[in-house]
């Protein structure tokens, strides 16, 4: 199957065509010597926690994953930290401000562009917030709940790294809520 490095032919600087594999994830202009790699792009999520130690999650409105739970998050942007992308992301998704933003664990992943798929890194925190007030984006998501980390069911989860993601909460858990 074609990846988003694959379907890449020219070469952006000079447009020749003759933009070759140069190992497994280099490509090299043999015009212009210009080089490319197939480096991921980053996703963040977050387990959020309220003051009473429940964790958002959210209903997904969108496919990949349609009805199926997830976390806050989305992809970072140019010139953004992974903290900033996370706070911007879950403002954006929520309306909620992050506080005590911890890194948790990361996963290599797919993500389908156009039916092409892009090699992505997802990266998990912990976070807490002082409210349990959330500003829904709709178009995104259609519901949040608000759970325990024993009421969440892993086969209601829509992304195999986000139930890695909370095998290694579940691992550390006294440690990040006490």
């Amino acid at each position: 199957m074609k990846n988003h490095f694959d379907s890449l032919r020219f070469c952006p600087i000079c447009g020749s065509p003759e933009l070759l594999p140069n190992g497994k994830s280099c490509k090299q202009c043999n015009r212009c010597s210009y080089r490319t790699f197939d480096n991921p792009v980053v996703a963040v999520g977050a387990f959020i926690f309220s003051p009473s130690k429940k964790i958002l999650l959210t209903r997904r409105a969108i496919e990949p994953g349609f009805g199926m739970l997830s976390l806050p998050g989305g992809f970072a942007e140019a010139g953004e930290s992974l903290e900033t992308a996370l706070r911007r992301e879950t403002s954006e998704e929520t309306g909620i401000s992050l506080t005590g933003l911890h890194y948790l664990t990361s996963a290599p992943n797919s993500y389908n562009e156009g039916g092409i798929p892009r090699a992505v890194c997802d990266v998990f925190f912990t976070a807490h917030t002082t409210t349990e007030t959330v500003l829904l984006q709709e178009s995104e998501a259609s519901e949040w709940l608000w759970l325990s980390l024993p009421e969440v069911r892993l086969e209601e989860i829509a992304f195999p790294t986000v139930r890695l993601a909370f095998a290694c909460l579940k691992e550390n858990f006294s440690s990040i809520c006490p």
